[in-house]
C-alpha cells in the first residue's frame, strides 16, 4: 500500500506561529565590528508584487503590491489548487511564470504565465509527480525547479528525492535526466521512516551549490532529528546531489531548524538553533562547511521560544529572523569575518508573525501577524534597519507569502 508521509514538527507545546508553520503540539550583545558596507540603494521601479495563500485550505490566493506610498491588493482574488503544507509553500515563481502544486487525486505540476498589470494567472500546462510532493524550489538562473518527494518505494523501500525540471522560455517544464534524484532511500534498502526536506533550497549564487534542511523519523514520537544537508549541482543540466558528511558540518539535532540561508555573496550560511543563530564558512572550492567561532548575537533559547523563519537579502549582506512566541524580529548585518551586527532598532517588538521574507527588490520586508492580516516594512538598503509603514486587515489567516517578481 503506497503511503505519503507529510513534514513534521516538534515542541512541548502547541507553537502558535500565526498560520504559515504549523508545529505539532508533542514532546518533542555587543560586537567588535566594522560598520556595515553599503549595499547597492534600490533603485524605484517597478512594485515589488507577492502573492498572500490564504483560506481554511489555502487555495485562496490575493496578489499585493507594494511601493513607497503603501500596499494595495491587484485585482480579484485568486483560487488555485494548491493546499497549505505545514512547510514552505509548494509554489514558485519565476520569470513571469508560476508553478504550484496540484492537490488533486494525482500529484502534478499546474503552470500559469502572469499578466502583472491585470493581476491574472492564465493555466498553460501540467506535469505529472511522483507521490508525495511538498517543498518548490529555483535556482538562482531561474532555469530549473526542484520538487521534493518522499514515498514508499517497493519493494521493501521508502524513497525522498529531488524531481527536477529545466524551465523553458515559454514556461514549458521538461524533466532534466536522471531525474529524480533520490538522496535518502530507495527500492530494496528497507527503510520505513519518513524523511522530507524542512526548507527550500539556499543556492549560492553561482548555483553550483544548495544546502536545506532534512528532517529525518518522526519528530513528532521523539524519534527524529533535523540536518542541515549540503547538495552538489550541475549548473549545465540541472542534475543535483547529496554530498557525502564531512567534518565540521553542522551536527544533527534533535530540536527545530527552520530553514537556512546563504550569506555574504556564497561566503557563509546560517540557520537558526535552539543554541542561537549558527554561522558557518563555505569553502569555496569543496563547498564543505566550518563553523564560525564568533559568539551567536541571539541567546540560546528553548523548545517554547524557537527561532523560526530566516530570509536575506540577495546579496546576503543582511539577515532577518522572527521569535514568534517572544514577539520579537531581529535583524543583522554580516560581517566579513562572519559575525553579526545587529541592524539598527533590533530586536524588533512586532507581536507574533509568521511568513517572514524579504522583497525581491530588497526594499521591503513582508510578513504577516496573527489576526491582524499583511504588513510590510520599509528596509534601508544601507543600515538594514526596518520601518513598518503599510498593513492590510485581511478577514482569512495569511499562510504563505510568495514574491512574485
Amino acid at each position: 500500500m503506497m503511503r505519503t508521509h507529510n513534514f513534521p514538527y516538534s515542541s512541548s507545546v502547541c507553537l502558535v506561529v500565526s498560520f504559515a508553520f504549523l508545529l505539532c503540539g508533542c514532546a518533542g550583545v555587543t560586537f567588535n565590528a566594522t560598520a556595515p558596507a553599503p549595499s547597492p540603494t534600490p533603485q524605484a521601479g517597478p512594485a515589488d508584487r507577492v502573492l498572500l495563500q490564504m483560506g481554511p485550505a489555502g487555495t485562496l490566493y490575493q496578489e499585493f503590491a507594494a511601493t513607497d506610498s503603501g500596499l494595495n491588493q491587484v485585482a480579484n482574488d485568486i483560487t488555485l489548487p494548491t493546499r497549505f503544507l505545514a512547510i514552505a509553500p509548494p509554489i514558485a515563481s519565476v520569470h513571469g511564470f508560476l508553478f504550484a502544486l496540484d492537490s488533486g487525486p494525482l500529484p502534478q505540476i499546474d503552470a500559469f504565465t502572469e499578466d502583472s498589470v491585470a493581476g491574472r494567472f492564465s493555466s498553460t500546462a501540467q506535469f505529472m509527480l511522483q507521490p508525495g510532493p511538498t517543498i518548490f524550489s529555483t535556482d538562482p538562473s531561474g532555469n530549473y525547479l526542484y520538487v521534493n518527494e518522499s514515498h514508499d518505494d517497493p519493494p521493501n523501500g521508502y524513497e525522498s528525492n529531488l524531481n527536477a525540471f529545466h524551465i523553458g522560455a515559454d514556461g514549458g517544464l521538461t524533466q532534466v535526466p536522471g531525474a529524480p534524484f533520490i538522496f535518502f532511500g530507495g527500492p530494496g534498502t528497507g527503510l520505513d521512516s519518513c524523511f522530507n526536506l524542512g526548507s527550500r533550497l539556499a543556492f549560492t549564487p553561482d548555483g553550483t551549490r544548495a544546502y536545506a534542511v532534512t528532517v529525518e523519523g518522526c519528530p513528532c514520537h521523539s524519534t527524529g532529528f533535523w540536518t542541515v544537508q549540503p547538495f552538489l549541482v550541475d549548473t549545465n543540466t540541472g542534475a543535483i546531489t547529496k554530498e557525502a558528511p564531512q567534518p565540521g558540518a553542522p551536527p544533527p539535532s534533535e530540536f527545530f531548524i527552520g530553514g537556512v540561508v546563504v550569506a555574504k555573496n556564497g561566503k557563509y550560511l546560517l540557520f537558526p538553533s535552539i543554541d542561537g543563530l549558527m554561522v558557518y564558512s563555505i569553502d569555496p572550492s569543496t563547498g564543505s562547511l566550518t563553523q564560525v567561532k564568533a559568539s551567536s548575537p541571539l541567546p540560546a533559547t528553548d523548545i517554547d521560544h524557537p527561532y523560526v523563519e530566516i530570509t536575506a537579502t540577495k546579496d546576503g549582506e543582511f539577515v532577518y529572523l522572527d521569535q514568534p512566541q517572544s514577539g520579537l524580529l531581529y535583524g543583522f548585518h554580516v560581517e566579513n569575518d562572519g559575525s553579526l551586527t545587529p541592524v539598527p532598532g533590533s530586536p524588533y517588538a512586532t507581536g507574533t508573525l509568521s511568513s517572514l521574507t524579504v522583497s525581491s527588490s530588497g526594499r521591503f520586508v513582508f510578513a504577516s501577524r496573527v489576526a491582524q492580516g499583511f504588513l510590510a516594512f520599509k528596509r534601508d538598503p544601507n543600515t538594514g534597519q526596518l520601518i513598518e509603514f503599510g498593513s492590510v486587515p485581511l478577514q482569512q489567516g495569511v499562510l504563505a507569502i510568495v514574491n512574485l517578481n
